[in-house]
């Protein structure tokens, strides 16, 4: 064997031996697919939540009228004032970013609604109309209010749970000296990013609609059919339908890596949203930075680029972006690295992890699409609207995606399928949502 082939040989017996490997497709699909079903028959059932949006993908969008949208993300929030012209494309009049409260350190529930109630309170006066992107775990009122669950991807509000976001928010503006009453439609990013897509779905062809986010976190939604809703009773009877949250990222049906394992001791939730700690941006350094320190500790490098390497802390998505972009520029694990063999290296486990990570996507993607079509021909066309830093931005995932989607959705599924792109998605759908969907 040559020198290149003895250490490739090394490198796959060191992540087998982690547990780092592909999953097995048709039963994480079967699965996936059984729990989903589970959370949209009970409560609490399943890995996955499946939360009711009250938010339907029907009819057409009022044109010339001003809604306020707040995007709250893992990472900024936004905050815009935008209306739809009579092309029904969407205009940003303003729009202010922030960074995230509870990004920075942990603040309360209430400093977190004083915060948006100052962002918001310039535009308070224009209409009485607010669209809320809230990309956390929330239920959904009938009143398309939410109900906040947890704040996750590393956001740290303490006193949340329970509290009711146009309530909250509300309050705060009257607490500013504004009078009145202000609607507000709360949704999740992969719904809004779902509502982004109607105008390129009607303009493409794409009989059905879904959205994916892969940034920060990690989320898909969907529409489904009222009647498929049987854990409430008053949706159940309902004869339209409406866009599910399935908050993907907390199915917990693939093998676990020992890098994974350690990733979900240190996040700040342990055990909640396993999947998403797998493959999402908040979490990709974390999981990377545990096998980097495994294969330094098991004498994969030599012993200077070892040391580099067990010297990490906090290193993120974006530094292994940089590297795999320029394995021999000065970044953080560039000046890690002390030989051309041992870049070789590095490069091919983040690799690896890139490619792990397309397949467990495009798995979980299949599954909704399948999810999706229950009851109807497969060769329908479906829209698949995409979003995401983790998504556009990282050198080496989304073509690895495209192919395992090409190989698995399309292949063994027969699914018929295309993507597009949404500038501002989460403000157009947002926008989109709260304007058709008024209570």
């Amino acid at each position: 064997m040559t020198e290149i082939q003895i250490m490739e040989e090394k490198i796959r017996l060191f992540l087998e031996r982690h547990r780092m490997i592909h999953a097995d497709v048709a039963s994480n699909i079967d699965n996936f697919c059984r729990q989903a079903k589970e959370g949209l028959e009970v409560s609490g059932a399943g890995c996955f939540e499946m939360i009711p949006s009250y938010i339907g993908a029907s009819g057409e969008i009022p044109v010339n009228e001003r809604v306020i949208v707040i995007d709250a993300g893992g990472t900024n929030l936004r905050v815009a004032l935008a209306h739809f012209d009579e092309t029904f494309s969407c205009i940003v009049e303003k729009m202010d970013v922030y960074p995230m409260p509870g990004t920075q350190g942990t603040i309360t529930i209430e400093t977190f609604y004083e915060m948006l109630a100052e962002y918001v309170a310039p535009y308070a006066a224009l209409t009485r109309l607010i669209g809320f992107v809230f990309s956390f775990p929330c239920d959904i009122t009938d009143q398309i209010d939410g109900r906040v669950i947890v704040f996750d991807k590393e956001v740290s509000i303490s006193g949340s749970e329970g509290s009711l976001l146009g309530v909250g928010l509300n309050e705060a503006l009257r607490r500013r000296g504004l009078s009145g009453e202000w609607q507000v439609v709360v949704m999740n990013d992969a719904i809004s990013t779902l509502m982004g897509g109607m105008s390129e779905a009607k303009k493409t062809g794409g009989g059905n609609l879904l959205g994916i986010i892969l940034g920060t976190g990690m989320n898909i939604s969907y529409v489904q059919d009222c009647k498929g809703i049987v854990k409430d009773g008053a949706i159940r009877s309902r004869e339209d339908a409406m866009c599910i949250n399935m908050e993907s990222g907390g199915y917990d049906g693939f093998i676990k890596s020992d890098f994974d394992v350690e990733t979900q001791k240190r996040a700040e939730l342990p055990g909640h949203m396993q999947f998403e700690k797998m493959v999402a941006g908040v979490y990709q350094g974390m999981v990377a930075e545990e096998m980097l320190k495994s294969a330094a500790v098991e004498g994969l490098f030599c012993n200077e680029t070892a040391e580099g390497m067990l010297s990490l802390s906090g290193l993120t998505a974006v530094d292994m972006d940089c590297f795999v972009r320029d394995p021999s520029g000065d970044h953080v694990l560039g000046r890690a690295v002390k030989s051309a063999a041992d870049r070789e290296t590095v490069y091919a486990l983040l690799d690896y992890f890139y490619e792990r990570a397309a397949q467990l996507v495009a798995i979980t993607l299949t599954g909704v699409l399948l999810l999706s079509l229950e009851g109807r021909d497969r060769q329908t066309k479906s829209c698949i609207v995409a979003d995401g830093s983790t998504f556009y931005k990282t050198l080496l995932f989304r073509d690895k995606f495209y192919r395992y989607m090409e190989e698995i959705a399309a292949g063994m599924y027969g699914l018929s399928y295309f993507f597009t792109k949404v500038e501002d998605g989460n403000i157009s759908g947002c926008a989109a949502a709260a304007l058709m969907n008024r209570v």
